[in-house]
């Protein structure tokens, strides 16, 4: 949003689960990341009703699904996510969990080997 209030970009053109979709925005945050090129800002989304937790960058191009809390094979029932924190020192993504579900801790770093 410019200073005067106006829409610069936005994301999302109906409820659902697929690239192009939200279900249910409930947390944002910002990371600062550095590459070569300088200073990169990411936009993380904890979406409630799909259950993830996605990255996009600042032109709000979906980059990748950071945390799947429904589809797991391994999971017994869906968890939501309700709130997001990162800690940029060690590069960790914290996940409150709806419902008392409690925190899952998740790595932002990705090896480009």
């Amino acid at each position: 949003m410019s200073a005067d209030g106006t829409i610069l970009r936005s994301y999302g053109s109906k409820p659902g689960d697929k690239v192009g979709q939200l279900n249910g925005p409930g947390y944002l945050a910002l990371v600062n990341n550095t590459d070569v090129s300088g200073r990169l800002l990411m936009l993380l989304v904890a979406e409630y009703h799909s259950s993830r937790v996605m990255l996009y960058d600042t032109q709000l191009r979906p980059l990748r699904l950071l945390v799947d809390l429904g589809h797991a094979a391994d999971r017994v029932a869906v968890e939501r996510p309700r709130r997001i924190c990162v800690v940029r020192q060690s590069g960790l993504l914290l996940v409150g969990l709806a419902g008392g579900g409690g925190v899952e801790i998740h790595s932002l770093l990705v090896d480009h080997q």
